[in-house]
């Protein structure tokens, strides 16, 4: 199923049941909401922070089985980026301001 993420709101994937790939279309400049939790036996994150994440190009976004897929033509979702992805995940401490833990996500780039 494909559809058009500024069409979600007014319901264009609610006829999607899980049988097959839903495929997501953005246009350079979506905003799209973001509620990150977090909830550990020894941290959590309070209160829940809510940010954007802003599609920074035209591009199609694949949630299926075998995770999520992005291409900019809605076919080629497979194939080896010319740079993988990377997370970081660190502890960084400055003179006067204390520490901080940083979380850094990059996605593959095509």
């Amino acid at each position: 199923m494909r559809v058009r993420y500024a069409d979600m709101p007014s319901g264009a994937a609610r006829a999607y049941r899980g049988d097959r790939p839903l495929v997501v279309e953005f246009q350079k400049g979506d905003r799209v909401p973001v509620d990150f939790h977090f909830d550990g036996q020894y941290f959590a994150l309070t209160p829940v922070p809510a940010f954007d994440v802003i599609a920074t190009e035209h591009c199609f976004v694949r949630f299926w089985r075998d995770g999520i897929r992005v291409s900019p033509d809605a076919e080629h979702f497979d194939g080896k980026p010319r740079q993988p992805g990377q997370f970081r995940l660190g502890l960084s401490s400055a003179a006067g301001q204390g520490a901080k833990l940083e979380i850094s996500v990059r996605t593959p780039r095509r």
